[in-house]
């Protein structure tokens, strides 16, 4: 179908036999604000713009499951900045899709969810620099999320909290972050 300028369109997946194919929210994702169009520097979600993702998710029985899947590298870029004097450089291209795991459990009193993933960057000089020159890398982020029903306060009513570090996968952990040098 056509879509105008202008037309948002979040979500589109299908999920079957626990493969999940589309635009969705990361598997790296925890709290996920589901498809909120908030911009929010603080979190990773990028649910609000979703995702293209390839995955499959096993079901464990008593709430304990692991996805796995290939996501599109380039909602999580950042911008790659540079040291004086060295030029400027941009992302090469698309090498391979990042890869991104998770284990979870879901239960009553809440859930707890381990992640990582592995991101592709790839540099090549524009100015300053042969524009044959690049530099490639791979980084990675690793997070773990923990959230705690308190149906006592109100209904739906929660506590999270999530950590996350990253190396040259920045978007991991907060939305617009500088990849670095």
């Amino acid at each position: 179908p056509y879509a105008a300028p202008g037309d948002f369109v979040p979500a589109i997946f299908i999920q079957f036999a626990g493969f999940t194919a589309g635009k969705t929210a990361s598997f790296f994702d925890f709290d996920l604000q589901p498809y909120s169009n908030q911009t929010n520097i603080w979190g990773s979600n990028q649910a609000g713009n979703g995702i293209t993702v390839f995955g499959y998710t096993a079901q464990f029985g008593n709430g304990f499951s692991a996805s796995l899947s290939a996501e599109d590298e380039t909602s999580r870029r950042s911008a790659i900045t540079s040291t004086a004097g060295l030029g400027a450089w941009t992302y090469e291209g698309r090498r391979f899709p990042d890869v991104v795991a998770n284990l979870r459990i879901d239960q009553a009193w809440g859930s707890a969810q381990v992640m990582g993933a592995i991101h592709d960057v790839a540099a090549v000089g524009t100015t300053a620099v042969p524009s044959a020159t690049t530099d490639t890398s791979v980084g990675y982020a690793l997070g773990a999320g923990l959230k705690f029903n308190l149906p006592m306060i109100g209904k739906g009513d929660y506590v999270i909290a999530q950590v996350e570090y990253a190396d040259g996968a920045m978007n991991y952990i907060g939305s617009n972050f500088a990849a670095g040098g």
